[in-house]
């Protein structure tokens, strides 16, 4: 795996974001004091990273400043939407405004402040540009019309997708070997990293593409590498949780990942369900940040972009490149300090409510389970008998849909293999599905392999990746 490490990161960015922030600054006429005050650091500071920016030289900016300096370019996108005049961008910024979060202060005053300011700025007018921002002074006093005075047309927009990326954010290799950078070595990596990503070449090819002399002892170590981290590849801890809460909240799940080909079922195999979008970067032939490949992720959920959530542990693949492309876009950590808190005030208000939403679905399930684990495993056992007219205990019953005479009516022996492992995690999870009614047979499974699914297909991706994890197939 071509992993990218977050030194390495901000020194791509660094100069290019900075190079854009200069260019907004002279577009709304800001003196330097204003500009050092916008990335709080000092004169010195400012003229080392403008002259190194403007010159293409090598230049790693802070964590801290890029948080700032994406803030302040969030805030420049939306008032271009909306506004199109740098004049009246300066005169909106440094007006002072009575609506939250102004408080009678200029846009600009709140952007020299603290980074939690600058994105409650940037929250504002991203609510402006989509008709959903706080009412002013005049409008407070207003009687709410009642549901019955309401036409709704779905114009607020809402999350309806959340799009993950793959390595870092929903999987982690345990043994990392990095046999893609071994094979590398000091060749010149944009043009390697490229192939690697965007055509499904395996170590080999890549090493004949680049005229690479690797003989076959290196070539067969390196495969090894590539094999034992993919065989460590495990799902991060909580991530199957959270993906059926989407689910029960009625949202699409998608994953998006600049990946070389051998890794695929590494990835895949690792999700808890087939993704409703599945977008590798070697097999559409584009890498993230390419505004394209976010395109076709939308493109793949039938979203618009502004009904999607993208995460991911890059800041320009996954955040920056993201919203370049209309998308709304966290990163990992943010993502996870919000879900642990339920909450992300300062966030863009669709972000903000989906957030309220996984809450408000906690709060549902805490009261709609007053039975214990155990009782509710007996509850659906009970479906079972009353609709069998049997009367199995949970062990019994488990014992005779697993047993030797049921799996031997099957022809296809991977595909039996296979079907363990949909139903292995705990014995409630099982009988819930066949108190439901949603039994798979080997049949089944063996058409949607084999027929049901076009090649490319998110659902079929994930069932062939989970075959070959479990055994079952081999590639």
């Amino acid at each position: 795996m071509i992993e990218e490490r977050s030194f390495d990161e901000r020194a791509r960015v660094s100069a290019p974001v900075f190079r854009t922030f200069l260019n907004i600054a002279d577009r709304w006429q800001l003196p330097v004091s204003e500009r050092l005050a916008l990335l709080q650091c000092d004169a010195r500071q400012f003229e080392n990273w403008s002259s190194t920016a403007r010159s293409n030289g090598p230049l790693m900016l802070g964590t801290a400043v890029l948080m700032r300096l994406s803030a302040v370019l969030g805030v420049f996108a939306e008032l271009r939407q909306s506004l199109a005049s740098a004049d009246r961008e300066r005169e909106w910024l440094t007006r002072p405004h009575k609506v939250v979060p102004f408080a009678g202060r200029a846009p600009l005053d709140l952007l020299r402040g603290t980074l939690e300011e600058q994105i409650a700025v940037r929250s504002y007018v991203y609510g402006v540009r989509l008709g959903v921002a706080a009412p002013n002074e005049i409008d407070r006093d207003f009687t709410p019309y009642t549901d019955e005075d309401l036409i709704w047309d779905n114009a607020t927009p809402q999350i309806r997708a959340v799009c993950f990326d793959g390595f870092g954010t929903l999987v982690e290799i345990g043994d990392k070997r990095r046999p893609f950078k071994a094979l590398l070595g000091d060749i010149p990596s944009s043009a390697a990293v490229t192939k690697a990503l965007t055509t499904p070449v395996s170590l080999r090819d890549l090493a004949r593409h680049l005229a690479i002399a690797a003989d076959e002892t290196r070539l067969t170590q390196l495969k090894a590498d590539l094999d034992a981290e993919c065989a460590s590849t495990r799902l991060r801890p909580g991530i199957d949780v959270l993906w059926e809460k989407l689910c029960e909240l009625g949202l699409r799940v998608g994953v998006c990942s600049n990946l070389a080909a051998p890794y695929e079922d590494a990835l895949v195999g690792c999700l808890p369900r087939a993704p409703d979008a599945l977008v590798l970067s070697f097999e559409v032939g584009l890498m993230k940040p390419q505004v394209e490949i976010y395109r076709l992720v939308c493109s793949q959920l039938n979203l618009e972009p502004d009904q999607v959530l993208f995460v991911g542990d890059s800041l320009e693949a996954d955040v920056l490149g993201p919203q370049a492309a209309g998308l709304l876009a966290m990163h990992i950590d943010q993502f996870e300090a919000a879900l642990a808190q339920r909450s992300a005030p300062a966030a863009p208000l669709a972000v903000a409510k989906f957030f309220e939403r996984i809450g408000g679905l906690e709060q549902r399930e805490r009261a709609q389970l007053p039975q214990s684990p155990e009782q509710a495993l007996d509850a659906a056992l009970a479906q079972v008998n009353a609709s069998t007219g049997l009367g199995y205990e949970r062990k019994q019953l488990l014992h005779v849909l697993r047993g030797t005479f049921e799996v031997a009516k099957g022809e296809n022996s991977a595909l039996k293999h296979l079907l363990g492992t949909f139903f292995d995690e705990t014995d409630e999870a099982f009988l819930m599905r066949i108190a439901d009614g949603d039994e798979i047979s080997w049949g089944d499974l063996g058409k949607a392999v084999q027929t049901g699914l076009q090649p490319g297909h998110p659902k079929r991706s994930w069932i062939v990746s989970r075959a070959i994890r479990s055994g079952a197939l081999r590639p």
